[in-house]
């Protein structure tokens, strides 16, 4: 009888003893995977940051050549169009024809500049904006007439605010003056809208006094009020943050007057546009 409750006692120590034993390998196997798991962690932390490390390497690679590539293709551009821009300066007396700076913020440099329209008679001015998909310069701006060889011969206004690039055009005949605007997205320069005004003046011989009239548009063909065009330019003037071309100064009452009191940036010679976009290279 004694023997039986030794054994039964011991068999219990014994249990004990196992049930213990086994607790501390699940402790020691829950560290053992807690470990493994950190380590899992800090590998996929390392993994993660050398991809973004790698990705931000390849997306300044990419845009120093698409600047290389801008540049040449300026370079290109200005050499197959030299006769073309030239020749409006030899017909109207001009030494300014080629401007280039980064209008739209993306780090790339557009080029505007003056080409012949009807040889011999009139210019248009153009901007055009580097497509790093299709490898060339492209033609955004095209304005028609902007100095020509009748009337007034013409006159540019080039301004830009925070969002819009603006293209004046005056120019006159004999008791009538025109402004025709384009209001273009700084963003993909698309056209936003156009403003177009004709001041007629209706000269009384007899009396030898003037009245004048006025027809104003926007978009070509919705009739506007002088008092909501004025309202309209005015607003995208007292905005202007540069001044980029200006080959004519408005008059005192154009709402345009106060960008006399401007520096326009400016535009530089052929020769000498050529070789800054060299220099750059």
């Amino acid at each position: 009888m004694k023997i039986n409750k030794l054994i039964a006692a011991a068999l219990s120590v014994c249990m004990i003893t196992g049930a213990a034993g086994c607790a501390g390998n699940t402790s020691g196997t829950s560290r053992e995977t807690e470990s493994k798991a950190t380590e899992t962690t800090k590998a996929s932390e390392s993994e993660t940051e050398t991809v973004v490390t790698e990705t931000s390497g390849s997306d300044t690679t990419t845009a120093a050549n698409d600047y290389k590539d801008c540049i040449d293709s300026c370079i290109w551009f200005l050499n197959s169009e030299k006769d073309h821009i030239k020749a409006v300066g030899k017909t109207f007396s001009m030494n300014e024809l080629v401007g280039t700076s980064d209008l739209n913020g993306d780090g790339l440099p557009e080029l505007y500049y003056y080409t012949e329209d009807e040889p011999g008679f009139s210019a248009k001015f153009a901007v055009r904006s580097y497509l790093p998909y299709a490898g060339e310069m492209a033609d955004y701006i095209v304005i028609p007439n902007v100095i020509y060889q009748a009337g007034s011969g013409g006159g540019l206004l080039v301004y830009k605010t925070d969002k819009e690039l603006i293209l004046t055009t005056w120019g006159g005949e004999e008791f009538q003056t025109h402004y025709s605007t384009e209001v273009h997205s700084l963003k993909d320069f698309s056209l936003i809208a156009s403003y177009s005004l004709i001041e007629y003046e209706d000269y009384n011989y007899d009396t030898g006094v003037s009245k004048f009239r006025y027809e104003c548009k926007k978009n070509n063909s919705e009739t506007i009020t002088k008092e909501d065009y004025d309202k309209v330019i005015k607003d995208y003037v007292e905005r202007t943050q540069e001044l980029i071309v200006r080959n004519f100064d408005p008059a005192d009452s154009d709402n345009e007057a106060p960008l006399k009191k401007m520096k326009a940036t400016g535009l530089k010679s052929y020769e000498e546009a050529v070789e800054y976009f060299k220099s750059l290279s």
